[in-house]
């Protein structure tokens, strides 16, 4: 496989871009996985108007997300937008395990007739993926390994 393709990359991110307007536009959630050719775009939007999650930046791990609904001691509203964001994260874990066991099988069947080399775009980057500390009962189990 041909290793970077900067057109097609600057491609797949004019249309990651759109696809967060819109999905801004109409005020939704969307995790959306483009490939193209040579290169892959990932869409990860969870902050419309009704959800909890507000992106921050951490110094020692990137981006990341933060929760931020009283779900114990807020208003009606708060707790409502609490319950709507648990649901999306619930419902993208649903539709993401069920995709992954669909290309765990096609990829299954297709490596009964070709060999399959796959390697990330993080390894080729060498830029690991940090995970944040762990705490409380799973401060005992090591960190995971990401390839």
């Amino acid at each position: 496989m041909k290793v970077g393709n900067p057109e097609e990359q600057v491609r797949m991110r004019e249309l990651g871009t759109k696809i967060r307007k819109l999905l801004a536009e109409y005020d939704v959630a969307g995790m959306v996985n483009l490939q193209g050719k040579d290169q892959a775009e990932y869409v990860f939007e969870v902050t419309p108007s009704w959800s909890c999650l507000t992106w921050e930046q951490h110094p020692q791990h990137g981006l990341g997300l933060r929760f931020k609904a009283k779900l114990k001691t807020g208003d009606d509203a708060e707790k409502e937008r609490g319950r709507l964001t648990t649901g999306m994260i619930c419902g993208f874990m649903d539709i993401l395990a069920v995709q992954f066991r669909m290309l765990d099988q096609v990829k299954e069947m297709l490596s009964k007739h070709v060999e399959i080399e796959h390697v990330s775009q993080h390894a080729l980057d060498q830029t690991p993926m940090k995970d944040p500390p762990l705490k409380g009962k799973d401060a005992a189990q090591p960190p995971t390994k990401h390839v």
